[in-house]
């Protein structure tokens, strides 16, 4: 066999790139019970991921950055264990252990933790902020909200909900006892609480949950409060979207839209939020001419009114940028990557978390120019921004090695390629991630490696290790394990032992068969391919 290898990565095509695009905006609106939208614009890959969330690496899958939560970004362990006292979560210990149990019953990977807890923190800070702000009707409301606030303080998720609940309870009786002005005002504080308790299960992910809060509180609230009604529709169509009901969740978003375009005016910096969630709906649904036009008009309502250099219009070009890489228009795509570049290099600095975002999203789209020295450039700028600042063996460090490997794939510079993937696998083992799931990729990765060099002996000892840590999950992943068993398949028959290969590629091809008929993952790998 001459085997003709060729990269392939997660979110390679216009099918599954298009996740990036929904990673930037998902939580745009989210937890904010009182009508003020919450948290600004997300830009790419943390870029995207919400403008505090700026300090993850672009993920390992598209060799890119992107920004919010559906993208998943490796983080450690050790890493997952100290993000209480980060920044960007900003919990009470206590708050992060309820957090972190929430992610035990939801069999969270390891690989994915910090981003999750991220992802639950955001409506919990928001939560609390709400509640602090409030004012109450009566002092037992007052006693209830701090009785609720502390609940929250001390991570009781349970009993916070259910003072929550209760609260919402008594304005709804009070509201039908009191004169017009009083109930009218009971109805939106009791509009607020099951917001309050939508935001509490957003930040447990769940969002079925979230979403019949959230049209609880929209049932509640009297109509002449549009503003709040705006930010509870784009809260209860956030939610939807993140429950899978994305045909559901996109009218509840234009509702938002229209009524802030009726209430602020078409140029305000929350209709350009709402365009973008919109855009985000439009991208998920593939109409990218949509959600392009939908974007532009964001854009230039941020570059109105927070000027051409502010960080969010650098994010919304990268947002815009990605429109045009999934649509192919790659050089387009490279002018907003450049001009996001400069923006964020001119108000951060030249070793902030943002520029080595930028470069790596940049770097991307000139690898698939074939552009590879430029590639190597920005790639090699984001390694370096990493080592300065979170030191050698940080999982951002490692992710972007992983992408700079795979930019010498594609150059077939093998060896250099090979050490690349050695040091990040020693960083993923030095963490105690070596049965991770994505660990096995690059485990994976490494053997093609070998195979091109033609040191065919040590391709097959990595990939059966890879295949054993596969194959040893509860749930193992049908397209990873059927893209191992292909290049296991070829290694076999490069050694001869042909009988043994078809017995593999038939069991590749029964994965990929029950995959196909269950509704399961049909989509590719990320992993180099022997072929």
């Amino acid at each position: 066999m001459s085997p003709l290898s060729t990269w392939k990565v997660w979110l390679s095509d216009a099918e599954h790139r298009r996740t990036a695009i929904i990673a930037s905006a998902i939580y745009l609106a989210i937890g904010c019970a009182v009508g003020v939208v919450v948290g600004g614009y997300l830009g790419a890959r943390a870029a995207l991921r919400e403008m505090a969330a700026l300090d993850r690496p672009p993920p390992r899958e598209s060799g890119r950055v992107s920004a919010a939560p559906i993208v998943e970004t490796r983080t450690t362990p050790q890493e997952t264990a100290k993000s209480g006292r980060r920044g960007d979560v900003e919990l009470p210990e206590a708050v992060v252990q309820a957090l972190t149990r929430v992610l035990d019953q939801r069999d969270s990977p390891a690989s994915t933790r910090y981003s999750k807890l991220r992802e639950m923190a955001k409506p919990y800070r928001e939560l609390l902020r709400t509640l602090r702000q409030s004012k109450e009707l009566s002092p037992a409301d007052a006693a209830r909200r701090e009785q609720a606030l502390q609940a929250l303080m001390d991570g009781d998720l349970n009993r916070a909900e259910g003072l929550l609940r209760a609260a919402a309870e008594a304005d709804l009786e009070r509201s039908e006892e009191a004169g017009a002005g009083q109930a009218g005002r009971a109805k939106v504080s009791a509009a607020a609480y099951h917001a309050a308790v939508g935001a509490l299960r957003m930040a447990q992910l769940d969002y079925p949950a979230a979403a019949q809060s959230y049209r609880g509180a929209l049932d509640e609230l009297p109509a002449e409060h549009e503003e709040m009604r705006a930010t509870l529709e784009t809260n209860w169509g956030l939610a939807l979207f993140q429950a899978g009901d994305h045909g559901a969740a996109e009218a509840p978003l234009q509702d938002a839209l229209d009524l802030r375009r009726r209430k602020l005016g078409p140029r305000h910096p929350e209709v350009a939020a709402s365009l973008l969630n919109l855009a985000v709906l439009k991208a998920d649904k593939r109409d990218y001419a949509a959600a392009e036009k939908l974007l532009k008009e964001a854009l230039e309502i941020w570059t109105a009114e927070l000027g051409p250099s502010h960080v969010t219009v650098a994010q919304a070009l990268t947002n815009l940028a990605l429109i045009y890489e999934v649509t192919g228009r790659l050089k387009e795509a490279q002018a907003l990557l450049e001009r996001a570049l400069a923006i964020e290099e001119q108000r951060r600095g030249n070793f902030d978390p943002a520029v080595a975002i930028a470069s790596s999203e940049l770097g991307w789209v000139y690898r698939l120019e074939g552009r590879y020295a430029e590639a190597e450039s920005a790639y090699s700028r984001a390694v370096a921004i990493w080592e300065r600042e979170l030191g050698p063996d940080h999982s951002y460090v490692a992710v972007s090695l992983e992408n700079l490997a795979a930019l010498y794939y594609s150059e077939q510079w093998y060896a250099e390629a090979e050490t690349l993937l050695k040091r990040a696998l020693g960083i993923w083992e030095k963490a105690g991630m070596g049965n991770d799931p994505t660990t096995v990729v690059s485990l994976n990765d490494l053997a093609v490696i070998y195979f091109e060099l033609e040191r065919y002996d040590e391709a097959e000892k990595v990939i059966k290790k890879a295949l054993a840590v596969e194959d040893a999950r509860p749930d193992p992943d049908s397209a990873r394990l059927a893209m191992l068993l292909d290049n296991y398949a070829i290694l076999l028959h490069k050694h001869g032992r042909d009988k043994q290969a078809m017995e593999v590629e038939k069991r590749a091809t029964a994965l990929r068969s029950t995959a196909a008929q269950t509704g399961g993952k049909a989509a590719p790998s990320p992993g180099y391919r022997i072929r």
